[in-house]
């Protein structure tokens, strides 16, 4: 049987909350309810089955709420200090221009929430949720619970859940896409059919934007001691490429070494 991790990283409200929840457009209301069932599902049997487990958050915690509805308030507080919940706000993204330029399609890698020094006071207040874990947690459970809290207890929840969050890494994405680009230029992906020698493929280049994505979340994942969780790996793990980002991230050795 396999070793449960001490820490298991669940995706899978999270994938629900930016799908349905924070997705204008909607969909199908069946799909959405049997989603959000087994979303629910993994992070009761994550909570059941190992010390800790560690929550993925794209700005507003909604994940945070759906565990409030899930629990109570009281549980969720309780989980929180006994050290069984955190979470990951999640910051890093890699990907690629719309469009290629003289047939390349360019890296593009930074933070989500990353503002220019000339933002308007406006502007930070509306990315705070990407950057700061308590505004993250209090805009998730102002927004997302359909029974509302009162202030003092909202403010409460809010700051314990803050104090469990950690922020990734700003330096993980440019790390990867110069790791996978490095690599790329020194001729260690020949054997997967892409050799510097030649032009890439459209095709091939977005392979490489994908490799570098996986490798971001690969090192996040071994720097934080993570384990994956849930129906959501699937996605995370799609045709094994993280699995991939792993062994990369394990041969190229610490961050620090970027």
């Amino acid at each position: 049987m396999a070793e449960i991790g001490k820490k298991l990283f669940c995706v899978d409200l999270d994938n629900v909350a930016t799908r349905w929840l924070k997705n204008i457009g909607g969909g199908d209301p069946r799909a959405f309810v049997r989603d959000m069932d087994q979303a629910r599902a993994s992070a009761a049997e994550a909570l059941l089955i190992s010390p800790c487990a560690t929550f993925r958050v794209m700005g507003e915690n909604v994940v945070l709420a759906q565990l409030v509805t899930m629990f109570g308030p009281k549980a969720v507080a309780d989980l929180l200090d006994e050290h069984a919940i955190d979470f990951v706000l999640w910051r890093s993204f890699v990907g690629t221009n719309a469009e290629p330029i003289d047939g390349m399609h360019l890296f593009a890698a930074g933070n989500i929430g990353d503002l220019q020094d000339d933002a308007t006071a406006e502007q930070r207040v509306r990315q705070a949720v990407f950057t700061d874990p308590e505004a993250s947690a209090e805009a998730g459970l102002a927004s997302w619970l359909k029974t509302p809290l009162d202030r003092p207890t909202r403010r409460d929840l809010a700051r314990a859940a803050a104090k469990r969050t950690v922020v990734t890494d700003k330096e993980v994405p440019g790390w990867a896409v110069n790791r996978v680009q490095t690599a790329y230029a020194n001729g260690e992906l020949e054997h997967l059919g892409l050799a510097p020698s030649r032009n890439l493929s459209l095709d091939e280049q977005k392979t490489m934007v994908r490799w570098a994505e996986h490798l971001a979340a690969a090192a996040i994942l071994l720097e934080n001691g993570y384990d994956l969780y849930g129906q959501g790996h699937m996605t995370l793990d799609a045709g094994g490429k993280l699995s991939f980002g792993i062994q990369m991230r394990r041969n190229a050795g610490t961050l620090s070494q970027r």
